[in-house]
Order: C-alpha cells, then structure tokens, then sequence
C-alpha cells in the first residue's frame, strides 16, 4: 500500500475518484449561487415566482441573495484545491472581504431591530419595489436571516482554526445554522409561521431557509476529515451507516409528518386517527430500516470473521515460514523509529524490544551506513513503490547490540494503521551464506591462478632459460678471446651484458619456484603465529641490529597452515618494511591482528618507509611488478607475489593501504580453527 502523501497517478495507478466530502462544498456553492441569481433574475424582471417560489409566502430580499453569493465564493476559495492557481494569500484576503461584507449587512440589520438604528443596507436594490412586495411588513431581511448570517461567516472565518477553536468558533455556528434554517423550512411544510416568521417581523424566506441548510452542510462538508464530517465522510462502518441513515433520518420525519396533516387538511380523518397514522408508519418505517442495517451490518460481520479466519491463517503460515527461514521483522513510522520489534528480532540484535521501541532504526545500523539508509527510506517513502527489496546497490549490514555487524538481506514495504504510514522491514542474517559465496570464489580464483602459473613456469623452464644460456656462454667466450683487445668501455658493455644475464637468471629461478609453490601439496597443523614471527626476526637480526628501529608486536593466535610456507609469508612482508624504511633515521614496524567480517583473522604489518601510490594498488601483487626504481631499492619483484599466492591457498586474502611518503600496511587473512594467543 502506498501513502496518500506519496501516491503517484499512473495508468497501473489511476487517481482516486472524489468522496462525498469533496464533492459537497462545490455543489452547496453551485447551488446557492444558482438560487440567489434567479432571485435576483425575478426582482429584476419583476417575476413573482421567482422572487417568492411560494404563492403568498415571503419574498427573498435581493441583498440577502447578493450575500448567498458573496459566502458562496468564500466556500470555494476556502476548499483546499479551488481555484489551484490563484496564491494562497489572494484567497485568504478575498476569503475575509466577502465575509466582512455579508457581516456588515447582517449586523447593521440586526442593530436596527434592537435599537431602531436604520442605514437600509437592506434596501440599496430594487427599492422602489420592496415596500410593494409583502403587503403591511415592507420586505427587509429578517432578523433571523441576519442572525443566521452571522453564525455562516463566523463558521467560513474559523474553518482553519485549531482543533478547539475550531469546535467552538466554526462547526458549532455551522451546526446551529442547519438546525435553524431546517426548522423555518419544517414550519413552512407543515404550514406553522411561528417557525419562520417571528412577529411582528417579516419572516424568512422558504428558499432563504433552503439556501441556508444548503451552506451549512456546504460548510461542514469543506472540511470532511474534521468534527461531524470526518464521521460521515469516514470509510470505515460507521461513515457508511451514516451516510445512508441520515438523509432518511432527516427526510423520512418530514415527508411521514406532511402526509399526516395534508390528509387532516382534506378531511380525510381527524386529528387523533391522522396521530394514530403517523405512529404506525413511524414505527414500520423505523423497524424496517433497524432490520435492513442489522442485516447489512451482519453480512459485513461474517465477511469480517472470514477476512480475519484468513488472515489469522496467513499469518500463522508466515510466521511458520518466518520462524524456518529465521527472518526478523521489526515496523517503523514515517520518521523511522521503531513500532514494532518481533522474537526473531530480538534474538538477531541482541536487544529486547523494549530497549528499542521508540527509538530511531540508526542503532541497528553500523554508524557509516546511517546517512545513507535515511535517504534511502525517505525516498522510499516519496516513491509510488509498495515494496523494494534492500541493497540491491550496495550491501546491508545490520549491527548488534554488543557492537558486532552482520551482512543482511533486507525487504522493505508500506502500510497504513489507522491512518498511519508504517514501513514493515523483514531482514536476513546470510553471514553463513556470505561465507560459503566468499569461499567458492576464492577457490574459482586459485584454480584459475594455479592454471596460469603451469602454462608460464612451463614457457619459463623451456623457451628462455636456452637463449639465456647461448647469451651467457658466449660472453664469456667473447671475454676470454678478445680480453686483451677491447678498451675500457667495451669491457663495461660485456660485464653489463653478462650481469642482466645473470639476474635474468635470477629472475626465471624465482619464477619457477613462485610456479613449483602453486603446485606444491599444503601441509598444514597448528602454528602459533607468534613463535614462527620470532624466527624471522631472528634471522633478519644483523640487519635488524645495524638499524634504529622502534618495534611494535602484538600477541599472534595460533592458527591452522603451512609453516614454511607462512614463515615465507613474514620473510617477505618483514622484509619489505626493513628495506622501505631504510631511509628513516626513526624506523617504525607494527605486527598485530584484527577480527574480519567473516569470522577469520587478519594481520597487519605497517611501516613508516616511503609508501607507494595507492593509483597503482593493483599492480602490487603481480610478478615482477615494481613500484620502485631498482636503483632505490633492490628486489626481482616476485615476492609479493609469492605471499599472495600462499595466502589464497591457505583459503585467505591479501590487500595493502598506503599513500607516498606516508609509509604502507600490508594485510592478510586466514581462517581461523582454534583462537590462541602466544
């Protein structure tokens, strides 16, 4: 389901049709600008029936329709959408002058009943005629018409008010129009004057009192969510047994009452026989309108018990489902604090519900996602989407409440609780699968490395250590025959030709023994880290003494692998940190460890030597790929490599962080059996 603040029209979503509600207000406006301008038509044209509707009833003053139309034109400029283009300012200022007009009238009219204080606002049309019109009463607006006056413009101006204000200052007014128009407009039907025409006065006219019930319910209705109207206009039960009860509520007692009196009138029965008629219709109408809502309300009830069977059904379906696939669900409102927060949830996060209830959904997420999954929702919110699944751009981590992060699948999607946007998150801890995935791939990435190697190690032994060989033999040749010969710079050219022999010779050996590594069987046991670090270092120790080197070494676990092998590992990397940072007068070498996302272990060695450009990270670990000039720093460029490959055998990964002059971090992974410290 979509909100109604989000819902976008489309041909798969067309734009609802208008309620009842918003229907109203315009038609009360077509209505009383129709009614007051054939009154005014009939008092221009001097037509009897127009001005008057009913023979020898009271005609409708011309300034008490001039201000039927001038509250007609407030109503529509108060609906929210009326016009859509004029500025809401324009609106509100045409809004207040129409209505200060009409109060204007209304008021200077009801002054003069009370003190005799005349300015005949009432007169200022057709005045040669008014006086001629209702017989001994000249024809001016009732006081009951300007009273009802100022209860319409009282409602127009208040209709934005605050909730309370509003009850007092503008649907109070409103209801109490409908009740007096409605009783002068009885009085008429059933022929009572006293109703509509208090003597000694002039009495309101019966389409005066029409057009007045035809504005208040135009507006109460302008504000259909509001008071009484939210009632009628409401879809739930009770707006719809309203919308039918009311009309037949308000009409059924008029037509049954009329009836009753137009046949006393006739001489069809006396009094007490027409009350006796009037009784039993009254009844038999009411108990048929009881027994046909009782029935509708029945029909509905067992269709609700049948919804809520079914539903119940579901729900036990998915949680069986859910409970299975061990997904949590957890709901949060439109400002994203958490609703609702289910078993599952609980058990995934580590927190109980009570602990997040209330509170923003940030603290199930890893701090830097936070910034990001707000937008996300919140543009999720604004789309016309009813659901979307969750990082279909980027991975989901949740975090737990000890701090810890899991990769997640997430799902989100919108309802609406009694008149609340509520966004329901299913969510998925796959660190198992995430794991399965990382393992698969990286043994797609060794057997495709182990493949490259055999056809290169093969080229290497067979195609160039023969020229090389042919290269070397003859210069030493060469050397010998014409030693005594050759001036100085020849000799330079032969011994240079003779040492890139030699280092190439260097080089394929390092080649083939990268090669032989890939195809050499793993013999793995329990290694602690720590002791197989010592000897290196032991090793490393005459370069190490002759250095100004500040360590740092934390604790190493104990670990399943290789021990040569591993032990080249941190030949290499140790290594490495020696050689760049022999340029420090202050060396710095760090060895530790930290936990990986997928349960194995990571350590680092970092150094404060030269660094290298992070643009050229990728070239790192491939053979013979050298970031620095071999004037600078000597190498043959395969022993990263090495590390590299011993660490994908080991079921592991190895990256590097630096940037030039700031020193580097070389990382490896492997999966940890057994955590042990030495």
């Amino acid at each position: 389901m979509t909100s109604p603040s989000s819902f976008v029209p489309s041909k798969e979503n067309p734009p609802p049709k208008p309620s009842n509600g918003e229907i109203l207000p315009g038609l009360a406006c077509a209505v009383l600008w129709t009614l007051s301008a054939s009154v005014l038509f009939g008092w221009w044209l001097n037509i009897d029936r127009l001005q008057r509707v009913l023979p020898a009833s009271v005609a409708m003053n011309p300034m008490t329709a001039v201000a039927f139309i001038l509250l007609g034109i407030a109503l529509w400029l108060s609906l929210p959408d009326k016009p859509p283009k004029l500025p809401r300012e324009t609106k509100l200022l045409t809004v207040r002058v129409c209505v200060a007009m009409v109060l204007l009238v209304a008021v200077e009219r009801l002054t003069g009943y009370l003190f005799g204080f005349e300015t005949h606002l009432d007169r200022l049309l057709f005045t040669d005629r008014l006086d001629l019109v209702d017989g001994e009463i000249p024809n001016r607006m009732a006081p009951h018409t300007a009273f009802s006056f100022l209860l319409a413009g009282s409602a127009l101006l208040f209709l934005d008010a605050p909730a309370r204000t509003w009850r007092v200052c503008s649907q109070a007014p409103a209801l109490l129009l409908v009740l007096a128009a409605f009783v002068g407009f009885v009085g008429y039907t059933v022929g009572a004057p006293g109703l509509y025409k208090p003597l000694p006065f002039i009495g309101m006219a019966v389409h005066t009192s029409f057009g007045f019930v035809v504005l208040g319910i135009g507006i109460l209705a302008a504000r259909p969510d509001r008071g009484l109207a939210g009632i009628v206009s409401s879809p739930r039960l009770g707006g719809a047994m309203a919308r039918v009860m009311l009309p037949v509520a308000v009409l059924a007692p008029l037509l049954i009452g009329w009836t009753r009196l137009l046949g006393e009138r006739q001489g069809l029965y006396g009094t007490e026989f027409g009350l006796g008629i009037l009784i039993t219709v009254w009844a038999v109408f009411l108990s048929a309108l009881t027994l046909k809502t009782a029935a509708s309300l029945n029909r509905l009830d067992a269709v609700q018990i049948k919804a809520r069977e079914a539903a119940e059904l579901s729900a036990q379906r998915l949680e069986h489902a859910l409970d299975l696939a061990e997904s949590a669900i957890l709901t949060i409102d439109s400002a994203q604090r958490i609703t609702s927060f289910d078993e599952r949830a609980a058990r995934l996060f580590g927190y109980a519900p009570e602990e997040v209830l209330g509170k923003p959904i940030d603290i199930l997420l890893p701090e830097r996602f936070v910034e990001i999954h707000r937008k996300h929702v919140a543009e999720f919110i604004r789309s016309g989407e009813g659901a979307r699944r969750m990082g279909v751009r980027r991975e989901v981590f949740g975090r737990r409440k000890d701090g810890s992060e899991f990769p997640a699948e997430a799902a989100i999607s919108k309802s609406i609780a009694e008149d609340r946007l509520l966004l329901t998150v299913v969510i998925r801890d796959v660190t198992d699968r995430k794991r399965v995935e990382l393992e698969t791939l990286r043994a797609e990435r060794l057997a495709a490395a182990n493949q490259e190697l055999e056809a290169f190690s093969y080229s290497v032994s067979h195609d160039l250590r023969a020229p090389l060989r042919h290269v070397d033999g003859f210069v030493e040749l060469l050397q010998k025959r014409i030693a005594d010969t050759l001036d100085p710079q020849s000799r330079r050219y032969l011994d240079t030709i003779a040492d890139s022999a030699k280092q190439m010779a260097n080089l394929i050996d390092a080649l083939l023994s990268f090669s032989r590594m890939a195809r050499a069987e793993i013999n793995t046991s329990e290694v602690k880290l720590g002791i197989l670090l010592e000897e290196v270092l032991k090793e490393l120790s005459p370069e190490i003494s002759a250095r100004n080197i500040t360590w740092r070494i934390d604790p190493l676990p104990t670990v399943e692998c290789d021990p040569a092998l591993m032990k080249l590992v941190f030949q290499n990397l140790v290594g490495n940190a020696l050689k760049f940072t022999r340029t420090r007068e202050q060396a710095r070498i760090e060895i530790g460890t930290e936990p990986g996302r997928y349960g194995e272990i990571v350590v680092h060695v970092r150094d404060n030597g030269v660094g290298f450009d992070k643009q050229y990270q990728a070239k790192l670990f491939g053979v013979f790929q050298r970031l620095h000039r071999k004037e600078d720093f000597e190498g043959t460029g395969i022993g990263l490599a090495n590390v590299r490959r011993i660490i994908l055998r080991h079921g592991g990964e190895v990256w590097a962080e630096s940037e030039v002059g700031a020193g580097a971090t070389f990382f490896f992974s492997i999966p940890m059996r057994e955590e042990a410290t030495t």
